[in-house]
C-alpha cells in the first residue's frame, strides 16, 4: 500500500506507468490502472501503445467502469434519470421552504447535486436531518431512496456500497495490483473500498501535494499505506504572458504559435491548449483552428441535445404536442428532407404562409416524394397525443422514431468533418436510445402515462445526457481543461482565459447546505467540501495548466471584453511579470486557386451576355441604382432573382413593407385629390397589407400605425401644390434612351405648372440621414431615380424641366431637392439654373446608359460600401473582400 505525491509535473504516473510496463512486458495481465474520465484512460492506452506493448484495453479503465464491472447486476441512474427522479420526489414532498424556488431548473439540479454529494460522502437522510437546515433536504432525500428501491435503480454510492461488499466477502480473484492516479481525493465510500481493497491486492495511489487532498492523504495514512514523497522531475518550461486585444485575437495568436512550431518541425499531437473550462473558448477555437488549418481535438463533451439528429427526433415530438405549428416544424423538416432539392422552396413557401399549423397545409405546398414522405411518417405521431401506454410501450415507439433520421452511406475519400459527422449520427442514436431507456426506469412500468408525462421527463434526460463522438486521429492539437490536463506531459502548452472569474473561478456557498453546516457534518467524520476548499483548488489547476510543458508555456488573456471594456488579468499572473502582445493575424492561405480573383469579375460567355441583353431589355430605375451602388446585389437581386428567406411573422412589418404601406396611401390620397382623411386611409391601407402579409395585430403593428399617420398629417400640411399648379400621381411611364435602352416606371408625383414646367417627387419612406445620403449620391451619379423621373416628364409628357425633390414621408416629412428658383419653392431644396439642372439629368442619363451597357456585358464586381454592405441580403455570398485585396494589389502595382 503505496501513496504517491508531490507537485504538479513530479513524475508521479510516470512512476506508475513505468510500473505497468514492466508488468506488461512480462507478459502480465493481473492489473487494473484506474483514472477519474474515459479520456484519461484512452490517452495512458496510447501512451502505453507506443512504447510496443499489446494488452486488452480494459486493463486500463475509469474508476467507475472497474466498479461496475464488479456489480453486473445492479442499473446506476443516469445523471438525466437520478435528476427526474429528484424532480418526482421534490413535487411529492413539497417541502414548504423550497416552495417559491420549487419550479426553477437551477434550483433543482443544485438539489440532485447536493442529494448525490451527500450519498457519496456516506450521510444517509437520517443523519443530514441532523444538520443545520437538513429538515428539508432529509424529506426530498428519504423520498429519493424509496423511489430508486422502487425502480430496481442505484447511485454512485448504492454501487460503491455492493462493490465494498463483494470485495470484502470475495477479494478480487485474478487481480494482484491495483493503481489509481489522476485523483485528487475520495469521497468516505470510495475510501472504505480503498481500505478493502489494499487487504486483497497491492494497491499504489498518486495524490497531489495540495490543499485539497490532504485529508485523503492523512486518511490513507492512518489506514497503514506508506507514504512516498516525489520531488519535481523535470526542469520548468519556459513562460511567456501574452495580452491580446480582445479574446478574437488571443485564439489567432495560439493558432500563429502552433503554426510556427509546426513549421519548425514540433508534431501537432506534442501541442496543447488547458482552459479552465469549455466556455467561452471551445467555440471560438474550434472555428479559429479550422480556418487556421489546425488539426485538433477537443476533450470536452457536448450536450446531447444540441445535436441535429436529437432536435430532429425532439421537435417532431414538440411540433406533434404542439398541434402541428408550422414554425416550430420547419426545423425537422430541414433536416429530414436536407438532401431533397426542392427543400428551399418549400421552406420558403411555408415562412410566408406563416403562423400557420396542421400536415394538410403543408402536403399542399409541395410534391416533393421525399417531403411528401417525411410529412406522412410524422403524421403517424397524431394518434400518439390522446395515448395512454405504459412507459415499456413509449419507450419502444419513441426508440423506433430513430429509423426517420436519415443516414448517408460511408465513402472512402471524405474530409475528417464529414467522416465524424456520419460518426457522430451512429453515436447520437445510440445516446437518444439509451436517454429513452433511462427516462422510462423512472416511472413505474406498470403504470400507463400519456405521451406529455413521458416526453417531460425524456427531454430532461435528454437536456441532462452527454456526448462524446470518438476521434482517433493521433497528430492533433490536444485542447482540454485543467482537471483533464493531469495526466498529459506536453511540449508547449497554451493556457488560455486568465482572467479574473474566468481562471480561478470564484466559487459561491451553496445554498442549501451552508459552509457551517458542512464543517458540522466534517467534525463528525464525513468529508464534503467547503466554498474554501473550492477555492484553494483554483491554484492547484493552475499549478497543473503551469507545468505541463517541457519547453514552452504560453500564458494569454484578452485585454478587453466584446463591449470593449477593460479586463482584470488573473492574479494568478503576479508572479510572471513580462509580458508581450499578440500580432495582427491572419490564417494561412489556402491552396493555389487554378484562376485567382480578378478585380474586373464579369460574365464572358457570349451566350450568356445574350441572355442578359434579353433579360434586362427594360430597366427600373431602382434596378438601375442598384447597378450603380453594386453590380454583384443586382446581379443576385434582378438578375438570379434570389429572394432572401421571409421573415418571421412578427418581424415582417419592416421599413420595406411599412414603405408599401406609405405608397399605397398616397396613391389612393392621390386619386381622392386629397378628399380622402388619412387616419382612415392609413388604418384601412395598414390593416389590408397586414392581413394580406399576415403580420400579427401587437404593439409593433400599432406603433407603425401611429407613426405613419403622424407622418403623413404632417405631409398633407404641406403638399398642396403652388396655386395654379396640377398636381398627378403614379404616372407610368416608358422612357427610351439611347439605342435599345428604355427605362420603365412610375412617377410618385408630378406636378405641373400653367406654363408647361414641371417637378417631380419620388417619396421616400426614410429619414432625414438617409435623405441626405440619397442627395449625396446624386453627386457621384448613384442615386439616378429622380432625374430619370424628370427626363420621363421632359421627353414623353412634353414639360420643361424645372425641378425635382425627394419627400421622406417619415418622421419630419422633410423635403430636399433641386428646383430652378422657382419663388414657391424657395424655402426648399437647393435653387440652381437651368443649365445646371440640365446637366444633371445628362449626367444621370450617362450613368445609366452606361449602366445598361455593363449590364449586358455581364459585369457584376462588388463594389464594397459599409453603408450598403451593412444591410445587403446577399452579403454571405459577396466576394467583396477578396476583390478588396485584387483591387489593392493592382494598386500596389
Amino acid at each position: 500500500m503505496v501513496v504517491l505525491t508531490g507537485p504538479p509535473g513530479s513524475g508521479k504516473t510516470h512512476v506508475i506507468f513505468q510500473e505497468v510496463c514492466q508488468i506488461l512486458a512480462a507478459g502480465r495481465s493481473d492489473f487494473r490502472f484506474l483514472v477519474p474520465s474515459a479520456t484519461m484512460a484512452e490517452h495512458i492506452r496510447n501512451r502505453l501503445a507506443r512504447e510496443g506493448h499489446v494488452f486488452r484495453p480494459g486493463l486500463i479503465q475509469t474508476f467507475s467502469k472497474f466498479i461496475e464491472e464488479l456489480t453486473p447486476g445492479r442499473r446506476q441512474a443516469s445523471g438525466g434519470a437520478f435528476q427526474a427522479i429528484v424532480d418526482q420526489a421534490l413535487e411529492s414532498v413539497s417541502p414548504a421552504g423550497y416552495t417559491p424556488v420549487a419550479d426553477l431548473d437551477g434550483f433543482r439540479r443544485v438539489l440532485a447535486n447536493l442529494i448525490e454529494e451527500l450519498s457519496l460522502g456516506g450521510c444517509d437522510s437520517a443523519t443530514i436531518r441532523t444538520a443545520p437546515g437538513g429538515e428539508e433536504i432529509a424529506g426530498v432525500y428519504r423520498d429519493v431512496e424509496n423511489r430508486l428501491a422502487r425502480r430496481g435503480l442505484t447511485t454512485r454510492a448504492g454501487r460503491l456500497t455492493a462493490t465494498l461488499s463483494g470485495v470484502e466477502s470475495n477479494g478480487l480473484p485474478g487481480l494482484s495490483a491495483v493503481y489509481f492516479d489522476g485523483f485528487s481525493s475520495f469521497s468516505n465510500l470510495e475510501i472504505r473500498l480503498l481500505e478493502a481493497l489494499a487487504k486483497t491486492v497491492n494497491l499504489t495511489i498518486t495524490l497531489p501535494d495540495s490543499p485539497g487532498s490532504a485529508t485523503t492523504l492523512e486518511r490513507l495514512l492512518s489506514l497503514g499505506f506508506q507514504l512516498r514523497t516525489l520531488t519535481r522531475r523535470r526542469p520548468e518550461a519556459a513562460v511567456v504572458v501574452v495580452a491580446a486585444p480582445d479574446i478574437t485575437s488571443e485564439a489567432e495568436e495560439v493558432a500563429r504559435r502552433i503554426l510556427a512550431h509546426h513549421a519548425e518541425g514540433v508534431h501537432f499531437r506534442e501541442m496543447g491548449v488547458v482552459l479552465r473550462s469549455e466556455k467561452p473558448y471551445v467555440p471560438l477555437l474550434e472555428a479559429t483552428f479550422e480556418r487556421f488549418g489546425i488539426p485538433a481535438r477537443f476533450y470536452f463533451s457536448r450536450p446531447l441535445s444540441g445535436h441535429p439528429v436529437v432536435q430532429f427526433l425532439t421537435g417532431g415530438i414538440d411540433a406533434a404536442l404542439g398541434g402541428w405549428e408550422h414554425e416550430a416544424l420547419l426545423p425537422v423538416l430541414r433536416f429530414g428532407a436536407a438532401a431533397d432539392p426542392s427543400l428551399d422552396r418549400f421552406e420558403f413557401k411555408v415562412r410566408r404562409n406563416l403562423p400557420a399549423r396542421g400536415i394538410v397545409p403543408l402536403r399542399e405546398m409541395t410534391r416533393s416524394g421525399g417531403i411528401q414522405h417525411l410529412l406522412e411518417n410524422l403524421e403517424r405521431l397524431d394518434s400518439w397525443r390522446g395515448a395512454v401506454l405504459t412507459p415499456p410501450e413509449w419507450e419502444r415507439r419513441i426508440a423506433d422514431l430513430t429509423g426517420l433520421v436519415p443516414l448517408e452511406a460511408p465513402r472512402d475519400g471524405v474530409s475528417h468533418n464529414l467522416a465524424a459527422l456520419w460518426r457522430s449520427r451512429t453515436v447520437v442514436l445510440r445516446q437518444f436510445q439509451s436517454a429513452v431507456s433511462d427516462a422510462a426506469c423512472t416511472f413505474d412500468p406498470e403504470q400507463p402515462v400519456t405521451l406529455d408525462a413521458f416526453w417531460r421527463v425524456l427531454k430532461g434526460v435528454v437536456r441532462l445526457s452527454s456526448l462524446r463522438v470518438p476521434d482517433h486521429r493521433r497528430d492533433v492539437v490536444h485542447v482540454m481543461d485543467a482537471i483533464e490536463a493531469r495526466q498529459w506531459e506536453l511540449r508547449n502548452a497554451f493556457v488560455c482565459g486568465l482572467l479574473e472569474k474566468q481562471f480561478p473561478r470564484y466559487h459561491s456557498e451553496n445554498p442549501l447546505l451552508s459552509d457551517e453546516s458542512r464543517e458540522l457534518l466534517n467534525r463528525s467524520g464525513f468529508r464534503f467540501r467547503t466554498t474554501a476548499d473550492r477555492q484553494r483548488e483554483e491554484q492547484f489547476l493552475f499549478d497543473v495548466a503551469v507545468s505541463r510543458a517541457t519547453a514552452e508555456t504560453v500564458l494569454s488573456y484578452p485585454l478587453r471584453d466584446p463591449s470593449g471594456e477593460d479586463n482584470l488579468p488573473s492574479f494568478l499572473l503576479s508572479k510572471y511579470q513580462a509580458k508581450v502582445l499578440s500580432r495582427d493575424v491572419r490564417p494561412q492561405s489556402g491552396p493555389p486557386r487554378s484562376r485567382p480573383y480578378s478585380a474586373s469579375t464579369s460574365i464572358s460567355d457570349s451566350l450568356l451576355q445574350e441572355q442578359l441583353r434579353g433579360r434586362h431589355a427594360v430597366l427600373r430605375p431602382t434596378a438601375v441604382e442598384t447597378f450603380l451602388q453594386c453590380p454583384f446585389r443586382f446581379f443576385v437581386r434582378h438578375t438570379l432573382k434570389l429572394d432572401s428567406a421571409p421573415a418571421a411573422p412578427e418581424k415582417r412589418l419592416d421599413a420595406l413593407l411599412k414603405g408599401i404601406v406609405v405608397h399605397t396611401v398616397m396613391q389612393r390620397w392621390h386619386s381622392s385629390d386629397g378628399g380622402m382623411e388619412i387616419p382612415s386611409l392609413v388604418n384601412a391601407v395598414v390593416d389590408e397589407i397586414c392581413s394580406s402579409e399576415k403580420v400579427p395585430d401587437n404593439f409593433r403593428r400599432e406603433m407603425a400605425r401611429i407613426e405613419i399617420v403622424s407622418a403623413l398629417m404632417k405631409f398633407t400640411d404641406m403638399a398642396e401644390a403652388p396655386e395654379g399648379w396640377k398636381t398627378s400621381a403614379e404616372k407610368a411611364f416608358e422612357l427610351r434612351l439611347q439605342g435599345d435602352v428604355v427605362v420603365s416606371g412610375r412617377i410618385d408625383r408630378l406636378d405641373v405648372a400653367p406654363d408647361g414646367r414641371a417637378i417631380v417627387f419620388d417619396y421616400k419612406y426614410s429619414g432625414g440621414k438617409r435623405l441626405k445620403r440619397i442627395m449625396a449620391g446624386h453627386e457621384s451619379h448613384r442615386n439616378v431615380q429622380v432625374c430619370l423621373y424628370l427626363l420621363a416628364a421632359s421627353r414623353i409628357l412634353g414639360h420643361e424641366p424645372a425641378g425635382m425633390f425627394y419627400w421622406s414621408l417619415k418622421g419630419d416629412c422633410r423635403v430636399d431637392g433641386w428646383h430652378v428658383s422657382l419663388p414657391d419653392y424657395k424655402k426648399i431644396g437647393t435653387a440652381i439654373t437651368s443649365g445646371e439642372l440640365m446637366e444633371m439629368l445628362e449626367g444621370s442619363e450617362a450613368a445609366t446608359l452606361e449602366a445598361a451597357s455593363e449590364i449586358r456585358a455581364g459585369r457584376i464586381t462588388p463594389t464594397p460600401d459599409p453603408e450598403i454592405c451593412r444591410y445587403c441580403e446577399f452579403r454571405d455570398v459577396c466576394r467583396a473582400r477578396s476583390v478588396s485585396k485584387a483591387l489593392a494589389a493592382g494598386d500596389a502595382e
